[in-house]
């Protein structure tokens, strides 16, 4: 994982969790906040994986 992935996915994770709460609260519009955070973390998550099946061989 390069220090950009490290930087980015907490971020995401920060963002969603922002999310929950605004929409615990009852302001449905930022479901699509949580969703792209979602979205986000995921890919990177996914990124990583590869690279690291990568160096693994």
């Amino acid at each position: 994982m390069s220090h950009f992935d490290f930087a980015l996915l907490p971020l995401a994770i920060l963002v969603m969790g922002i999310a929950i709460g605004l929409w615990i609260a009852g302001y449905d519009q930022f479901m699509f906040v949580m969703l792209g955070a979602v979205v986000l973390s995921t890919w990177f998550e996914l990124k990583s994986n590869k690279r690291r099946e990568k160096s693994n061989g």
